[in-house]
């Protein structure tokens, strides 16, 4: 992928309730985040540190949303249902070592 004219985007998930699934798909889905990682379109991800719901947060390069959420549709945690909500924006870097 060209980065020359590829957008960052961020993404969040948030997660169902169903804290054993996710514990038994994690590692899969890890890896699957690694292989994009690798490739060049996962920035960073990681889940939120609040009180608030199982959720994360996905930087991701790409050409479109629309495309990386396509992608994004082979992650293990996707496939096995355990993503309640998905939301994708383009995300302007102004300072720092992403732009």
């Amino acid at each position: 992928m060209s980065t020359d004219t590829a957008s960052i985007f961020a993404l969040t998930y948030v997660y169902t309730d169903d804290s054993a699934r996710i514990d038994e798909v994690r590692p899969a889905h890890r890896a699957f985040l690694r292989e994009l990682h690798e490739s060049g379109t996962l920035l960073a991800s990681g889940p939120f540190a609040d009180d608030g719901p199982a959720a994360a947060l996905i930087l991701l390069r790409g050409e479109s949303a629309d495309d990386l959420l396509a992608a994004l549709e082979a992650d293990p945690f996707f496939e096995a249902g355990l993503i309640a909500e998905r939301s994708i924006r383009p995300w302007n870097v102004t300072v720092g070592d992403l732009g």
